[in-house]
């Protein structure tokens, strides 16, 4: 992780905390708030006011008084002039309410009763501009000596010297009545008060402040002001600041896991679109071996995309640290996809316990706590992770999904029946003031509520502590604390050698049913898969047959082809041949005329004659010269002669020696003579041979011309008939090449149809195997069809229930509810333990001993209390104070609820202290709520130096969690993770107009009873009752309220006057895009529904994850700022997504119809609803569709 940016990332978030506005309520005569300008104007000193204030005897009224009121425009403009924001990039903004430095809780009388709160704003701003470059450093306000702390006692300094305390107050600090004169509060105490707290801060708000003082008053009831000293009190800060500063130390420590990384940073993995892939990745993700053992009891199965994500994440994440989200639009099945992950977890984990021989084995060893004589025990670390936290931005959620699941009406399974301290589940969860439970309405502590400090007293003072009956009083539906649990069941005969054998068959026996079922579902893959495999095949056999024809023709064409080639090849060489003969003829013909010319056979003759006439001459001459040697040799001289006469015999000597010289010459003239003979004879022969060639040159070239004159190339080239034989070889030998591969091609069809017949044939016969098989098995043809989810609509796959088999089901509920019997008697068999460990657990949540105070820390405390209570929920508002000492990946599970609505800042300390989170949301409903004007919050992030990737105003911490998640979709270009599809609470039009506007239609019709609106019930089917925006209070129309308050009426009067169902549903929501218009009809019902008009009236936003029969979207809308509908209502299909989607039978439109289908999103809902017009107040006219 990029430890700098991630820092950075920390910073911008908190600026963002510590400058968010303290806004007080709206001033609003009717609400009972007013701006104070002087004394007599204060409601104590006021009779028209007081007047305002009914006497109650079971309740009081108070004052919260919020002083030092800061124009939040002026304040952004000094933020970026101090961050050194070019003012010239500055964007027309919203400034927001006006923020409030201090408040102060007052009695009826107006004196100081409750606690002084103090706002972080002026501390931020003057540690901003305390610095030259405008850094931002947020040390300091928190603690025994922090900023916080130390002004807030200075101000009780300045009230008490100024003696505006109330008596209450007074003994509570230990002041001496008699010396403590108590008076009301004035106006100038509060200036001076606020004079103080800007002093301390060191920042004055340019242009001063708006108002001094501001009054709101409220009920609150008499015992509350016993138990409570700070009723009154408002508090003013975010209650996230701190947790971030800690999350970023750590960071900067490099403490923090890989969850926190992903949150912040997403994940490079590869992304798996899942709803455009054709299902095959929810498919193979659902086969059953990955199912979660453990099921959640229930006779309705997951869909497709539930038991996707469930199996994600019990399986993706147990064994790992990690994060996942899950996209889940209305009415998809968010809550009972996290009961199946609940269910599976608690399995998990009794299969643990199940590994101990000796379940007290699990209890490590202890550990001393100060301050006490009792110490506490640490767990086996393999039993710990187990514990769940549900946390959301919006209390009704967390609530909601805790209250529900232990529910008795949870549990709709067939012959399921539960008991895991049941009775301590239903004195838990019995309503405020109840004097007893309601036996059977819960059926275990599986879930507590937990969170702000009532919250955690309520759960303590329930869980742990219970009144004894007085004598005779005692009833089976009196309370029981866990503590009395544990001692009346332990002679209840649950033992843990029972509990561990019924648990591991239990286990046994669900395992053994899903391999069967993983075996069933391989063979039915099989089976799909070759059939699937023979339907291709045969597609490719019918195309190979009807190619086979083809084939053939065009083999035989290629063949013929052949044929011609050659042929035509053969003329061509036949006439190069020709024209080559021709050209070979005429050379022969021109040398053989060449050499005729060259030589003449008469001169050759003459020779001849010539020379043997030199031969006969030479003949006789040299027969003379021979007889003169041989005359000479006749008359040599003697011995003595030469011998005595040498001149004379030289003499003879050189005679004898001239004759044969003679005779020698005379030979080799005759020898040249008769050579010269020779050669003139041969050249006789020669010139004779030369006529001889030149007739038979003649002749041959008379041929080749013949020939060629047959072949026409008589005249042609001999470069154009060579030319023209290389290009009639080069198409035969194509021709050639063609006729092969047709040949190879016709072979090769014949060889691949008969390869795939024969693969044909394999497979069905595998086919008929497995079917047997599956048949010997009891499987189905309908089993087999409902269990082949690729081969079915997009639709239909989405809503299937991968694997689904009643017998598994059941097994799988068993399980879970032998899982429960185990913990109850691990929890049983450790009595001692658990009741050392929770005595100290309550202690701690009380606020009686601090962490430190523990010296294994209070983690082991928090693993004890999840071995009882496996889920717990908080908000993120109190979930450092709730989980104060737990550090880095101490908590197991963290289930995120409505991430869609949560700033990303405001989950980063849970997710910090989660080894595992699961991020559950939609970012198309309701969006987070960001009080700090956006151009200040512009500022910071151009000040922090980071992209709008974690900007809050446009990334809740759904869309930080979807960028880690790999298995998703895009909605609108937005990535969301592991989209939920199947919508099962609406009608049409609901459905269908919600679909459309918010999520490209990927949602699926599920609901039960399908068709356009329910025309049944009192309103008839859903309409736009058509009133005009005349008269108007702002936003507030009083005529579209007297229609929807006549609306109610008629739902009350057909259902007996109850606004509540049977089974504890609102028959009916009013809800409005405006606050104004949702305080004006609550005031009107109240005379109606009386005290329920707060449940079933107010804005979408606070409605959301809730669900109505019918809702009343009651529009209003200022016509003379139209644009307060543009920017908001229809800004986007959010909020009118989640109007739409409260209704289940039908939606009642009341408002303008002419002002706001102009707007994007309302016109589409224009159209799709019939409109009834209204004549007077409340009278109405069924009008024709639109």
């Amino acid at each position: 992780m990029n430890i700098d940016q991630a820092r950075r990332i920390l910073d911008f978030w908190l600026g963002i905390e510590y400058l968010q506005p303290s806004s007080p309520p709206k001033v609003d005569a009717k609400e009972r708030c007013w701006n104070i300008a002087s004394d007599q104007e204060l409601p104590w000193n006021n009779l028209d006011k007081q007047r305002a204030l009914p006497v109650d005897e079971k309740s009081i009224w108070r004052f919260t008084a919020y002083g030092g009121l800061l124009d939040m425009a002026r304040m952004t403009i000094d933020l970026r002039r101090m961050l050194g924001v070019d003012e010239s990039t500055d964007e027309d903004f919203r400034a927001g309410d006006p923020s409030a430095v201090v408040s102060i809780g007052l009695d009826v009388n107006g004196r100081v009763v409750g606690d002084v709160c103090l706002a972080s704003l002026p501390w931020a701003m003057g540690r901003i501009g305390s610095t030259a470059d405008g850094s931002l450093d947020f040390e300091g306000f928190e603690g025994e000596e922090g900023f916080e702390a130390l002004v807030r006692q200075g101000v009780l300094d300045l009230l008490i010297t100024r003696q505006v305390i109330a008596p209450d107050l007074a003994e509570v600090l230990d002041l001496d009545p008699e010396k403590v004169s108590c008076r009301p509060l004035t106006c100038s105490d509060m200036r001076l008060v606020v004079e103080h707290v800007l002093s301390a801060a060191g920042w004055s708000p340019a242009g001063g402040l708006l108002t001094d003082l501001q009054i709101k008053a409220f009920f609150v009831r008499r015992k509350a002001v016993v138990s409570d000293q700070n009723a009154g009190s408002d508090m003013l800060n975010s209650f996230l600041a701190s947790d971030v500063r800690r999350v970023r130390d750590a960071v900067s420590r490099r403490d923090y896991g890989k969850g926190l990384e992903l949150y912040l940073f997403g994940s490079n993995a590869e992304r798996t679109d899942v709803v455009r892939d054709g299902g095959r990745q929810a498919v193979a993700s659902t086969m059953p071996k990955f199912m979660p053992l453990g099921r959640w009891p229930s006779k309705f199965p997951l869909a497709l995309a539930q038991q996707f994500s469930v199996n994600a994440i019990v399986n993706g994440l147990q064994d790992t640290a990690g994060l996942y989200s899950v996209n889940g639009p209305p009415g998809t099945g968010k809550t009972t996809l996290l009961r199946d992950v609940i269910a599976g977890l608690v399995v998990d984990r009794a299969r643990i316990m199940a590994s101990y021989d000796d379940p007290t084995t699990a209890f490590t060893r202890k550990f001393s706590v100060r301050d006490s004589k009792f110490p506490a025990y640490c767990l086996d670390e393999k039993i710990c992770g187990y514990g769940m936290v549900v946390a959301s931005a919006n209390n009704g959620a967390v609530e909601n999904v805790t209250k529900e699941l232990p529910a008795a009406k949870s549990i709709d399974a067939d012959d399921v029946t539960i008991d895991y301290f049941a009775s301590v589940a239903e004195s838990i969860l019995a309503e405020d003031g109840a004097r007893r439970r309601e036996p059977g309405s819960n059926w275990g502590t599986i879930a507590a509520v937990l969170g702000n400090k009532d919250r955690r007293n309520a759960f303590t003072q329930k869980f742990w502590f219970t009144k004894a009956p007085e004598q005779g009083e005692e009833r089976p539906d009196d309370f029981v604390s866990f503590k009395t649990a544990m001692e009346d069941l332990a002679g209840s005969g649950l033992s843990w050698a029972g509990a561990r054998k019924a648990f591991l068959a239990a286990t046994k026996a669900t395992e053994a049913a899903i391999n069967h079922q993983q075996a069933v579902a391989e063979r039915i893959a099989e089976v799909g898969s070759r059939s699937q495999k023979n339907v291709l095949l045969r597609q490719e056999i019918a195309a190979l047959t009807g190619d086979h024809p083809h084939a053939a023709q065009e083999a035989r064409d290629a063949e013929a082809g052949l044929v011609r080639a050659i042929k035509l090849a053969d003329e061509a060489a036949t006439r190069y041949t020709a024209r080559r003969a021709l050209v070979d003829a005429e050379k022969a013909l021109s040398h053989a005329r060449e050499y005729a010319d060259n030589e003449s056979e008469t001169t050759h003759l003459e020779e001849i004659k010539r020379l043997t006439r030199t031969l006969d001459c030479l003949d006789v001459e040299i027969k003379a010269a021979e007889r003169t040697l041989a005359i000479l040799h006749a008359s040599a001289p003697s011995f003595f002669q030469r011998l005595f006469r040498p001149t004379s015999t030289r003499g003879w000597a050189q005679s004898c020696l001239t004759a044969a010289r003679q005779i020698d010459d005379l030979m080799r003239q005759a020898l040249l003579a008769r050579n010269a003979k020779h050669d003139a004879e041969a050249g006789v022969a020669r010139v004779r041979d030369q006529q001889r060639r030149l007739v038979v040159a003649r002749d041959a070239y008379e041929q080749a011309r013949d020939r060629a004159v047959q072949a026409a190339v008589a005249e042609q080239t001999i470069g154009d008939a060579k030319q023209a034989f290389s290009k009639a070889n080069e198409e035969r030998d194509e021709a050639s090449r063609r006729r092969d591969a047709r040949r190879a091609a016709l072979e090769s069809n014949e060889n691949r149809t008969a390869s795939l017949m024969a693969e044909v044939a394999n497979n069905a016969e595998i086919i008929r195997r497995l079917s047997d098989v599956l048949m010997d098995a009891g499987i189905t043809t309908k089993d087999i069809t409902n269990w082949s989810l690729l081969d079915m609509a997009e639709d239909d796959r989405q809503k299937a229930a991968p694997w689904f088999s009643p017998q598994l089901y059941k097994l799988r509920h068993e399980l879970f509810v032998a899982a429960l019997d185990l913990h109850k008697a691990f929890i049983l068999e450790n009595k001692r333990y658990f009741k050392s460990n929770l005595s100290h657990f309550v202690d701690l949540l009380s606020n009686k001993l601090p962490p430190a105070a523990f010296t294994e820390g209070v983690r082991p405390l928090w693993e004890t209390l999840f071995l009882v209570v496996p889920v717990v929920s908080t908000t993120f508002a109190s979930f450092s104070r709730l989980f104060v000492g737990m550090g880095r990946e101490s908590l197991g599970w963290l289930l995120i609820d409505e991430a869609g609505q949560a700033t990303p800042q405001a989950a980063v300390g849970a997710i910090w202290r989660a080894r595992r989170t699961v991020v559950v949301g939609d970012p198309i409903q309701i969006e987070p709520v960001v009080p700090l004007p956006s151009a200040a919050i512009e500022a910071l992030r151009i000040r922090c130096n980071i992209a709008s990737l974690w900007h809050p105003l446009h990334d809740s911490c759904q869309v930080l969690a979807d960028r880690a998640n790999r298995f998703g979709t895009t909605i609108n270009d937005q990535w969301v993770g592991s989209p939920l599809r199947v919508h099962r609470r609406c009608l049409n039009p609901m459905f269908s107009v919600a679909n459309r506007i918010a999520y490209e239609n990927m949602m699926v019709y599920g609901t039960a009873s399908g068709g356009a609106g329910s025309a049944g019930g009192p309103l008839g089917e859903s309409c736009w009752f058509n009133v005009p925006a005349e008269n108007a209070e702002g936003h507030w129309i009083p005529n579209q309220g007297a229609v929807a308050i006549n609306l109610v009426r008629q739902i009350l009067a057909a259902n007996g006057g109850e606004a509540i169902s049977p089974d504890g549903k609102a028959r009916v929501f009013i809800i409005s895009p405006f606050r104004k218009v949702a305080a004006e009809i609550r005031r009107e019902l109240y005379p109606v529904v009386g005290g329920l008009n707060g449940k079933i009236a107010g804005t979408v936003h606070t409605f959301q994850g809730k669900e109505a029969d019918t809702v009343i979207l009651l529009l209003g809308g200022n016509p003379k700022t139209p644009g307060s509908i543009s920017s908001y209502a229809a800004a986007k299909p959010n909020l009118l997504n989640v109007a739409l989607t409260r209704a289940k039978e039908r939606i009642c439109v009341v408002g303008d119809l002419h002002q706001w289908r102009r707007h994007k999103y309302f016109d589409e809902l224009a159209d799709a609803l019939p409109v009834r017009e209204t004549h007077g107040s409340g009278r109405l006219t069924l009008g024709s569709p639109r």
